[in-house]
């Protein structure tokens, strides 16, 4: 995650992009299931390209809330871009980091209607050009 690398290492950054960035650990859902993969024995049953992301998913939210606090230390430029149509993280996360963002040079943010989770792959050259101008 690369806000957790950009507060953890505070000046080593000169702009930052988030592309359908998880960062407000209220939005995201409360699935009660999911500990419970976790666990012995049902972990077993978890077919095996999924464990990882179950484990990521269950410690994320509690990951995202000492973070919150800490993303007032981010001084660099940041522009995010976030899909209308995300059904893996909500586009309130994206208002959320612009928030949270207050001592950033600059926030930018870009929602694309009709986007989904994968903005940087589906819309490659709208980051590309962004990434760019991040470069001059």
């Amino acid at each position: 995650m690369i806000a957790k690398l950009a507060v953890d290492n505070p000046g080593h950054f000169s702009g930052l992009i988030f592309c359908a960035a998880a960062l407000d650990p209220e939005a995201e859902r409360k699935e009660k299931w999911r500990p419970l993969l976790t666990k012995f024995p049902l972990k077993y049953f978890v077919p095996g390209a999924w464990r990882p992301s179950i484990q990521e998913l269950w410690w994320l939210k509690k990951e995202l809330y000492p973070l919150s606090e800490k993303l007032k230390t981010i001084t660099c430029p940041v522009i995010i871009f976030h899909g209308d149509k995300d059904k893996l993280v909500p586009v309130s996360n994206a208002a959320y980091a612009k928030k949270m963002l207050i001592n950033a040079a600059s926030v930018s943010v870009t929602i694309i209607p009709g986007g989904g989770h994968h903005v940087s792959d589906d819309y490659y050259e709208l980051v590309k050009a962004e990434i760019l101008k991040l470069t001059e």
